[in-house]
């Protein structure tokens, strides 16, 4: 089976890093891995660095996959699938799924497959609910499955649910928490940490006001800030810096950056904060579980259903700092607390398995490429 990846993202994040790791993983399992990207696009060298050896077998295509309407591109892709015999296309950005579809369907030159990373729901208009009536999907979560079945009004039995993964070996050797402290440079007795990219909707405005509120009471809370962001002039982040200042809490509240080594900030802190809007999947919730550390995050879509309120975390509502403070306050009085819920969290992640994600979207690329060759009978 000749698969063909298309993702146009140009930048680094949960879903690039998914679609990287799959790559890889399906060339260790003996499958011809082809990757259609965006000249831009940060995946090549992602890949290259993560595996070397087997990053070599991959083979890449350039696109234009400007939007969900780019004709050229559709051209373009239609000339790969035909060159190159590829038997399945796989394509995971929502403006890339017209594209890959309209690619396809002339001929019928491959079978389709597109994965939903996003919470939000799909077009639902009749064109394209007519341009992935063909295709499998893939759901990150249960919330995603729902979304998608009812905005595109298909079948459920073609919408797999299939959660994202994390390598688990990563965490198999914990590291030492004292070393992780030093290093990250943590001075107070508690350590929370808002791991991922700065933006509004992953609740950092919420966690500078939870961190304000707690600051007022108590002296021994420290709050990480870590990620950068990955929008042109910063602006966002610069205004949640402007109101750290005007809180007063600069000394209690620090802003990391982007970190090369997430295993060591995990060991560090003692609980990490995810206060989403939303979230389809959280690939830094799946991390913080492995890795034995408490979590507090929003009682919403996907993180609703990683985080087991009261056994493996702590859900609150979202985009209330109140609520946040008040669980965040828990976790800092009560180290048994933490350790419980750090401890039942790292039994919990077992289920995001990368071998058996892995696998299990195989039988998907399977059942699309028999629907496929008995559609073309």
């Amino acid at each position: 089976m000749r698969i063909l990846q298309v993702c146009s993202a140009d930048g680094i994040g949960g879903g690039e890093v998914h679609v990287a790791d799959l790559a890889l993983g399906l060339l260790e399992r003996g499958y011809d891995v082809e990757m259609a990207v965006r000249p831009a696009s940060k995946l090549p060298g992602y890949v290259e660095r993560r595996n070397h050896v087997r990053a070599s077998n991959l083979v890449w295509h350039q696109l234009p996959l400007r939007n969900a309407m780019d004709l050229g591109s559709v051209r373009g892709l239609s000339r790969i699938l035909a060159e190159r015999s590829i038997d399945v296309v796989h394509a995971h950005v929502a403006r890339d799924y017209p594209v890959v579809a309209l690619a396809t369907t002339p001929g019928k030159r491959a079978a389709l497959v597109v994965t939903r990373h996003h919470y939000l729901p799909l077009k639902g208009n009749l064109v394209y609910r007519r341009m992935l009536s063909k295709a499998r999907i893939i759901a990150v979560s249960d919330s995603v499955r729902r979304t998608v079945i009812e905005s595109l009004g298909c079948a459920p039995s073609r919408v797999h649910r299939i959660s994202n993964w994390i390598d688990l070996s990563r965490h198999t050797v914990p590291q030492q928490r004292g070393a992780a402290r030093h290093a990250v440079g943590i001075s107070r007795r508690v350590a929370v940490a808002l791991i991922g990219q700065i933006t509004p909707l992953k609740g950092h405005e919420e966690f500078v006001k939870a961190a304000a509120r707690i600051v007022a009471e108590r002296s021994d809370v420290e709050f990480l800030i870590v990620g950068q962001d990955a929008e042109p002039g910063q602006q966002f982040e610069s205004r949640l810096r402007r109101e750290v200042r005007g809180f007063g809490i600069e000394d209690a509240v620090r802003f990391v950056g982007q970190v090369d080594d997430l295993g060591e900030m995990l060991a560090a802190v003692d609980a990490v904060i995810v206060p989403s809007w939303n979230e389809a999947f959280s690939l830094v919730t799946a991390e913080a579980m492995a890795a034995g550390r408490a979590v507090v995050a929003s009682r919403v879509g996907a993180l609703e259903e990683l985080v087991d309120h009261e056994r493996t975390g702590l859900l609150v509502p979202p985009r209330d700092p109140e609520a946040l403070a008040a669980a965040i306050v828990r976790v800092a009085e009560d180290p048994a607390l933490a350790e419980f819920l750090g401890q039942n969290a790292k039994m919990a992640a077992e289920r995001f398995s990368r071998d058996r994600s892995i696998d299990s979207i195989v039988n998907v690329y399977k059942e699309a490429l028999a629907d496929f060759m008995l559609d073309g009978s």
